[in-house]
């Protein structure tokens, strides 16, 4: 039961869920009006939860829209309210609470009349706990009458023993949600809250600076004006201790704006990473990889620097081009105008040096992997003299182009700052020798040379920071594109189930498919055509490179054809979309492009399952991993099935690891299982009984062998 007749009023139904899901993504700013949009699932399923999780995410990826199922405990689930905006929660009764930000101890939230309102999070957290609340509410309603506990002590003491007898109770609290990856970077800043850090990053440089001209400015009048008395003093000082909080403020923003953009960058990083063609850097050796994946953070550390020593500049020259048209004398304007272009051949000029660097340095940090990954290789091809030949002639040329870079960047450090003070100390030079008139404007024009060449110290170095950014961003904008990349989402009416719509269709269905690698003009696949049905075993049975693997790269989504037609269910892939394509078909490829990821065995497990897990799915999860023979090596793990595998955790065998490939395609519940060449390591008693289990479990099954 909801706690307050009020708050049912206000949550949303079930059957209105994608609509609220798209009222809060258009309060926020990040979708477009969208009214009507229904979330489906088919509770009647087998899993009502999963067929929920589903139909919400398409519908939110429909929204260009990311949505992340999340669950708190029960003792952390203050925490949570106070910083879950946006989101939406999940009420008893299947109603939904969209969650558009707190202030102090209230929570503003979508009604479903359109309307914001304020709950406090009291409100909230009785709502999501009250299930939990009522397994005990009866105990404990006894256990304090019977130690005659009154008044508002009663309150206080059923509130405390909740806390301590259910605090580690998981409660699935909702959703939280964010704009996709393939939206607007402005959508995405607005999420992060970048720009208002900005703004406050250059108001507070701006106002900065003026005080800091105007401190200056009160002390040349006194001394010009010829009464400098202590008035005069103490507002010069009181000037420049106003200075702090104003210097503290653009720290502190500088800090946060690069914790947030820094967030933003590796967010989309990771999102292109994950949605990059492999045929894109199949050609890439380990060692580039690496090193594009280093330049990510060079990008991070080096674009928020240099932004921030660059916009003090740009607000610093402007200033000081304001103080010399202030002056009669016109000189040191043209004067440092023109060493302000020289500056920008200076930046031309250490850009293609840093070019360069980057580009060398990048081919030695392949060349030293590569050689670390074949070294046996090269033990047993290569004498000894020349193992390192290559390596040397490499840090022999990344050492001249080092010292080219630092010349360059010599230009923009020392020269440009330095050399603009010189210049326009010589345009005052003239003035200075012909004396006479009043000694103000020359002081006003000296004091705009030195305000230049603070600019031009900061400008230098923020620019050499910014290019190198820039030179680092070129490197990963593979990835920055491929964020972009919109998913194949179909249509919205059509439901991922409806392909079980007749039972007597083919679950694949593949037509004269055609396919060729890139740069290759003949095909590895021409004409390949073929039907899957429920309960099929094939196997599929070729030479290296005869298009084995294409083939099942193809029927599972990761490749599309050239030509020809593939189907599940009857629906083509733009109509029914890749996520519910996905959910059709399971691919356990091989081993060399397979992974155990760093974190717990569930996760690895438990992937293709909505996170986090219920205890349906890690019981299930443990099971079949017993049942592929997986029970000696959980018995041994400390953690058991919550034991950290991966590089850094528990290590496993190649035998392991392709029975926790087969389990995690068996988890996600696909109609076909499609194994390429995923049984290799299994001896023969294992390969047995691991064959009697897909045998048994997979709904559709395709075996990949190499002849």
């Amino acid at each position: 039961m909801i706690p307050s007749p009020e708050l049912e009023k206000l949550a949303w139904p079930i059957d209105r869920l994608g609509e609220a899901v798209a009222a809060l993504g258009y309060a926020r700013g990040w979708a477009d009006a969208a009214h009507g949009v229904q979330v489906a699932p088919h509770l009647g399923s087998g899993d009502p939860e999963a067929a929920l999780e589903f139909e919400l995410s398409r519908t939110a990826a429909h929204l260009r829209l990311e949505i992340e199922a999340v669950e708190t405990d029960y003792a952390g689930i203050r925490a949570f309210l106070a910083r879950c905006a946006p989101a939406v929660l999940r009420l008893p009764e299947n109603l939904f609470l969209p969650v558009l930000e707190r202030r102090g101890k209230t929570l503003h939230v979508l009604c479903a009349d359109l309307k914001r309102r304020r709950l406090s999070l009291e409100t909230v957290r009785e709502a999501l706990c009250r299930a939990l609340d009522d397994e005990l509410a009866a105990d404990i309603d006894t256990l304090i009458s019977a130690a005659r506990v009154q008044g508002i002590r009663q309150a206080r003491a059923r509130a405390a023993l909740l806390e301590e007898l259910l605090a580690d109770r998981r409660i699935r609290v909702g959703w939280l949600v964010r704009p996709a990856c393939t939206t607007s970077l402005s959508r995405q800043a607005s999420d992060y809250r970048v720009r208002g850090l900005l703004s406050t990053l250059f108001a507070a440089h701006t106002l900065a600076f003026l005080l800091w001209l105007g401190a200056w400015w009160l002390l040349g009048q006194g001394v010009f004006s010829g009464h400098l008395d202590i008035g005069w003093l103490q507002a010069w000082a009181l000037l420049l201790l106003t200075l702090l909080p104003l210097r503290l403020l653009a720290s502190g923003a500088t800090g946060w704006f690069a914790i947030r953009a820094g967030a933003l960058l590796k967010r989309r990083l990771l999102a292109g990473a994950l949605r990059l063609d492999p045929d894109e850097i199949r050609h890439l050796g380990i060692g580039r990889l690496l090193g594009r994946i280093l330049e990510a953070e060079v990008l991070e550390q080096m674009a928020v620097a240099g932004g921030s020593l660059g916009l003090t500049g740009l607000v610093e020259l402007v200033m000081a081009f304001g103080i010399l048209s202030l002056t009669q004398d016109s000189r040191p304007l043209l004067v440092l105008a023109t060493w302000t272009l020289a500056g920008v051949g200076f930046a031309v000029y250490y850009l293609r040096h840093q070019r360069n660097w980057t580009e060398t340095r990048l081919a030695l940090t392949d060349i030293l992997v590569e050689g670390m990954v074949g070294h046996r290789t090269r033990a047993v091809q290569e004498s000894r003299e020349r193992w390192n030949a290559r390596e040397d002639h490499a840090l022999t040329s990344y050492y001249q182009v080092s010292l080219a870079r630092d010349r360059a960047a010599l230009n923009l450090r020392a020269i440009l700052p330095r050399g603009g003070l010189l210049v326009g100390i010589a345009s005052l030079v003239p003035a200075f020798v012909a004396g006479g008139g009043s000694a103000v404007p020359l002081a006003l024009s000296l004091g705009g040379v030195l305000a230049a060449y603070l600019a031009f110290r900061h400008l230098g170095e923020g620019l050499e920071q910014i290019l190198g950014a820039w030179v680092a961003f070129e490197q990963i904008r593979p990835f920055w594109r491929a964020a972009a990349h919109s998913e194949v989402l179909g249509h919205p009416e059509v439901s991922g189930n409806k392909t079980d719509s007749d039972p007597e269709r083919p679950i694949i269905e593949a037509h004269n498919l055609i396919y060729r690698h890139a740069g290759q003009s003949n095909p590895v696949l021409c004409g390949a055509s073929l039907h899957i049905g429920a309960d099929d075993r094939v196997l599929l049975e070729g030479s290296s490179g005869s298009g084995k693997s294409t083939l099942a790269s193809l029927l599972s989504g990761q490749r599309l054809p050239e030509a020809g037609l593939c189907l599940i269910g009857g629906l083509d892939r733009a109509s029914l979309g890749e996520r519910a394509w996905r959910r059709h078909i399971a691919l356990v490829p091989q081993f060399h492009e397979n992974h155990i990821f760093m974190g717990s065995l569930a996760f690895n497990l438990l992937l293709g399952r909505n996170w986090p897990p219920s205890q349906k799915d890690i019981d299930e999860a443990d099971a079949l991993c017993r049942a592929l023979g997986l029970g000696p090596l959980l018995e041994r793990m400390p953690g058991g099935i919550f034991q950290l595998v991966g590089e850094t955790g528990w290590q496993l065998s190649h035998g392991e690891r392709e029975r926790i490939y087969i389990a995690r395609a068996l988890l996600q519940g696909a109609k076909v299982v499609i194994l390429d060449e995923s049984v290799s390591s299994l001896d023969p008693q294992t390969l047995r009984d691991t064959m009697a289990l897909l045998w048994k479990r997979a709904p559709a099954l395709i075996l990949v062998v190499h002849a």
